[in-house]
């Protein structure tokens, strides 16, 4: 369906911005999913030339400051490539931390299996849109979210 008869639809529906324009609310979760199934495997390049490689520093400073302590139970929403989770299991391994990893995206999800087999650590992982498929409490959660705005996180 092209982009006028979609907006044509949703005329009387609430809009959200995505990137440079506004989109249906409805609409917006997919078309974040379709956006990093396409990035995935790109996901830790990307990240390493945007922030000059200084991502992999932030994550252990995050792990390191979180205060994770002995059992506890870690969300990583947003996960990506799953580079934040595994960071975390590898840096926890002695606390028996329980680490879970959820994404939108099946292909981001699918890497981070991948990449937590690479490095050895037990992750459990979870397609959902936000909180749409996470049962359970948290002690902390995590969250790397490149595609909202502050404004956003703010309200």
């Amino acid at each position: 369906m092209s982009e006028e008869k979609k907006s044509d639809l949703n005329a009387g529906g609430q809009q959200t911005s995505f990137g440079y324009r506004q989109v249906p609310e409805d609409e917006k979760a997919e078309d974040v999913r379709q956006v990093f199934d396409s990035v995935a495997r790109r996901y830790d390049l990307m990240n390493d030339l945007l922030s000059l490689g200084l991502h992999r520093w932030w994550k252990h400073v995050c792990v390191k400051e979180a205060g994770i302590r002995s059992g506890d139970k870690v969300l990583d929403m947003c996960t990506g490539s799953g580079c934040l989770a595994i960071a975390i299991a590898k840096g926890c391994a002695k606390k028996r931390v329980t680490v879970t990893a959820a994404d939108v995206s099946d292909a981001a999800v699918m890497l981070a299996k991948e990449n937590a087999g690479l490095n050895g650590v037990n992750i459990n992982f979870i397609q959902s849109d936000l909180f749409a498929n996470i049962r359970g409490r948290f002690n902390l959660i995590v969250c790397n979210p490149p595609y909202i705005r502050l404004g956003e996180i703010l309200t």
